[in-house]
């Protein structure tokens, strides 16, 4: 499952990074509507419109509380006050490890 673009410190280009887990073969219906609900959020986030993407997640962690890519893509959104940048292009940079 892709979890999202990023430019990493040092490079020009946006990598997509993902997230594996030994699991994702014994998906349950309910992992599959996490994933599709994540999904459309992520899209949301991505072309920047957050407060969409903040109800979408609030909504998903609701039903599924230990979402990990859910929770985190929300502490993203939290740290820029639910608000994309001005000069959002779909990815962030990240400036650390």
């Amino acid at each position: 499952m892709k979890v999202e673009f990023a430019v990493i410190l040092g490079t020009l280009k946006a990598n997509s990074l993902f997230l594996s887990d030994k699991k994702l073969s014994d998906i349950s219906m309910a992992g599959s509507q996490v994933i599709k609900e994540f999904k459309v959020a992520y899209k949301e986030y991505s072309i920047g419109r957050w407060d969409i993407c903040q109800a979408m997640l609030q909504n998903l962690l609701a039903k599924f509380p230990n979402d990990g890519p859910s929770i985190s893509l929300l502490n993203v959104l939290k740290s820029y006050n639910y608000t994309a940048p001005y000069d959002w292009k779909g990815f962030r940079a990240l400036t650390e490890k």
